[in-house]
């Protein structure tokens, strides 16, 4: 099957060369959340814990910031759109990592 797919694509290249071929990854999108909205999010982002607003979690991860758009504004976001407007505004991100539980006090805290 991905054979054939290929070599459509080399057909259609030939016939009509750069403007037949498809853009098939996902680009820049308009996003769905406007200037205030995304305005808010960085100010809660910034301002704010998750506990405020009912999450278990202490700091704030593109998936609880995709459930508070949803909660918040009614719209629907992925967690790459909330990390391009984070890293649009200069915010940094990284990703949680695992706290060892059974280990020294000191350690964990050093980590």
């Amino acid at each position: 099957m991905w054979i054939k797919l290929r070599q459509n694509h080399f057909k259609k290249w030939n016939v009509g060369g750069m403007s037949v071929v498809d853009e098939r990854r996902s680009g820049k999108k308009p996003s769905k959340l406007d200037a205030s909205e995304i305005t808010q999010l960085l100010e809660t982002v910034k301002s704010k814990s998750p506990v405020d607003f009912g999450f278990v979690a202490y700091t704030w991860t593109c998936e609880l910031l995709v459930l508070y758009a949803q909660q918040t504004f009614g719209v629907t976001v992925t967690g790459v759109t909330i990390w391009n407007i984070l890293k649009a505004n200069n915010l940094s991100y990284k990703r949680a990592r695992p706290m060892p539980t059974k280990s020294e006090k000191s350690k964990q805290e050093a980590f």
